[in-house]
């Protein structure tokens, strides 16, 4: 059986609790920017519907002018 000291294992277990501790909390971080994004993307998505629907009825306006005019 291979030799292993004491202290190798101890140092092997704190790396590998360590790289899962870092691990989740990347996780956990990736989350939250994810929840900002999707808020922002949210918040732009209803601006550009409010921007549409008025771009619209201007249109409708200016044809309605150039059709008074002709």
């Amino acid at each position: 059986m291979a030799d292993i000291s004491f202290n190798d294992l101890v140092q092997n277990l704190s790396y590998g609790a360590l790289f899962v501790a870092l691990f989740v909390w990347t996780l956990r971080s990736n989350d939250k920017r994810e929840q900002r994004y999707l808020t922002i993307l949210d918040c732009y998505g209803k601006q550009l519907e409010q921007i549409a629907s008025t771009l619209t009825k201007i249109l409708g306006q200016i044809e309605n002018i150039e059709k008074r005019n002709e």
